[in-house]
């Protein structure tokens, strides 16, 4: 999952991560996305796109049993959403919904 760095690759690549996600097909989409987030980053992409790409991540991640891995991409993904909907948005509510699944997989409920 490489190729030129354009915004349009970036787009695609994502497309890629989130139909491998959802085929349960997680090291794809994790490759793919690290990619997206990649080129995303050079470009000096917006957080907005960012954020959903590494929400997916790290779902991603988790999904693996990466569960360290995970939590880092997801604590990103809610600061990156928060800082961008503030407190009461849907998409904040989805990160910290799954961040706290994460941490119920690993036993941390504090």
């Amino acid at each position: 999952c490489s190729g030129t760095e354009n915004r349009d690759v970036a787009k695609t690549l994502f497309g890629l991560g989130e139909v491998h996600f959802r085929r349960d097909e997680f090291q794809e989409a994790v490759e793919c996305l690290n990619e997206n987030l990649r080129v995303l980053r050079k470009l000096g992409s917006d957080d907005v796109e960012m954020s959903q790409s590494v929400l997916i991540l790290g779902n991603s991640y988790q999904e693996l049993g990466e569960f360290d891995t995970a939590k880092h991409h997801l604590s990103e993904a809610l600061r990156m959403m928060i800082a961008i909907h503030g407190p009461n948005h849907l998409d904040v509510a989805l990160a910290l919904f799954r961040l706290g699944i994460c941490l119920c997989e690993t036993n941390h409920y504090e």
